[in-house]
């Protein structure tokens, strides 16, 4: 696999990830939970990440 596809791999999900979290961060901000945009950031990319994960594999796995 080369070394582009993983690069722009990770740029796809930094961008998902960063937009997913300003999405929730302005609705958050209209109510009065108290969160953490780093904590928020981070569960959000594990999820993100593990989502893209199971995809590609799966993907995979119907190819043979």
């Amino acid at each position: 696999m080369p070394i582009s596809f993983l690069t722009t791999a990770l740029l796809i999900v930094s961008v998902i990830t960063n937009l997913t979290v300003e999405g929730i961060k302005k609705l958050l901000d209209g109510t009065k939970v108290k969160y953490s945009s780093n904590v928020l950031a981070a569960i959000l990319s594990v999820l993100i990440a593990c989502a893209v994960t199971v995809s590609y594999t799966h993907l995979r796995a119907h190819e043979t």
